[in-house]
């Protein structure tokens, strides 16, 4: 006898309640697990803001996050839902930190600090961006044939670069490449962890390949480069087909 599945996310379902339970949607004939219930309950739910003790709960919140962070109160962010499949939910959105509060914390005090300790860990651990600088790109951000693209990676800490900097590194780097088949981007990375430093790594790295023909067919070589300004090495990762 084959074994029932959700509808929506694929998932054995077992009997019982809980986050494996079968349940039934009349509405669409479909049968889904508690884990999928909970996803729509969360889509559907509305904010809820619109009282004065919530309004004051959700100020004083953003207070006690800024002040154990040092976070600025306008980076934070915060709402509430009557129904959520968990108490929290955070996220970085254009800069800011984006999060929504199970409405049973208002009147949980005991339950709002478990909270707000694992809101300023995640905080802690995921700093917002602070950089100074926008990239700095060549005019040709595309690999072309028998070319070289080079990516320059920078603490964002450090002061703008100059505008041939790029240039004369991935020229420097590929020597044995015509001059006009080198593209190069320079980069700002944050260094507040190593986690940190290796995703917005692979995230510029990502991004810059989904808009090139082939992706699955580019090479990547990792080199660490030291610089006249400081005695650090840093990233320059130079691709290739």
């Amino acid at each position: 006898m084959s074994q029932q599945t959700c509808n929506r996310c694929g998932k054995t379902l077992r009997p019982g309640v809980g986050a494996d339970g079968p349940v039934d949607i009349e509405m669409t004939g479909e049968t889904i697990c508690g884990d999928c219930l909970m996803k729509m309950i969360d889509a559907i739910s509305p904010p809820v803001n619109d009282n004065f003790e919530t309004k004051e709960f959700l100020k004083k919140a953003v207070n006690e996050l800024a002040q154990l962070t040092g976070v600025k109160p306008s980076n934070i962010s915060i709402y509430s839902k009557q129904l959520m499949s968990h108490d929290i939910e955070i996220e970085i959105d254009n800069n800011i930190y984006k999060i929504m509060l199970i409405y049973d914390l208002i009147e949980d005090k005991t339950r709002w600090k478990h909270s707000r300790d694992y809101l300023v860990t995640w905080m802690n651990n995921h700093p917002l961006s602070k950089k100074s600088w926008n990239p700095k790109t060549s005019a040709n951000q595309n690999l072309v044939a028998n070319g070289r693209f080079v990516f320059i990676f920078l603490p964002e800490e450090y002061s703008e670069p100059p505008e041939n900097f790029g240039s004369q590194v991935a020229h420097e780097l590929c020597r044995s490449v015509d001059t006009t088949k080198i593209g190069w981007i320079v980069c700002p990375v944050s260094t507040a962890s190593e986690e940190l430093h290796n995703h917005e790594i692979g995230s510029s790295i990502a991004t810059w390949a989904g808009t090139q023909s082939q992706p699955d067919s580019l090479r990547f070589d990792m080199k660490k480069v030291k610089f006249h300004f400081s005695p650090d090495e840093f990233t320059c990762i130079i691709v290739q087909r």
